[in-house]
């Protein structure tokens, strides 16, 4: 539905689709995983069509991150959350808001980035 939009466009533009680190790290949800995972093949793929019109395609992958949805879906394991803030080299769950500023980081920032999956999650994917 954005593609005219982005086409007649010009100056920055920059598309990005939110993943999550369960398409890199599957952390027992397969079928999540393997659908995250084809948004990664998604962004890849539209890196060339839609680079020669000018247009970035990125991908966010956020760790876990607390919200209303979450906090709801995981309400049945109450040390959900701390668990998963053990595992975080930072210290602490990621926010909306660390998620908000890497959308803008690679939308408004980082104007030579593309075909990207950045990481927003603390280090967590990296401790297991």
């Amino acid at each position: 539905a954005a593609w005219p939009s982005l086409r007649s466009g010009s100056g920055n533009r920059s598309v990005s689709f939110a993943s999550s680190v369960n398409a890199l790290q599957s952390f027992g949800l397969i079928g999540y995983s393997a659908a995250k995972a084809g948004l990664i093949g998604l962004v890849r793929s539209l890196v060339v069509p839609l680079g020669a019109v000018g247009v970035r395609v990125n991908a966010v992958a956020p760790g876990t991150v607390p919200t209303p949805a979450t906090q709801r879906e995981w309400a049945h394991v109450p040390t959900h959350f701390d668990d998963m803030a053990a595992l975080v080299p930072t210290g602490r769950l990621g926010t909306p808001d660390d998620i908000a500023a890497a959308f803008l980081a690679l939308a408004r920032d980082l104007t030579h980035v593309s075909g990207q999956v950045l990481v927003v999650d603390g280090g967590q994917s990296l401790h297991r």
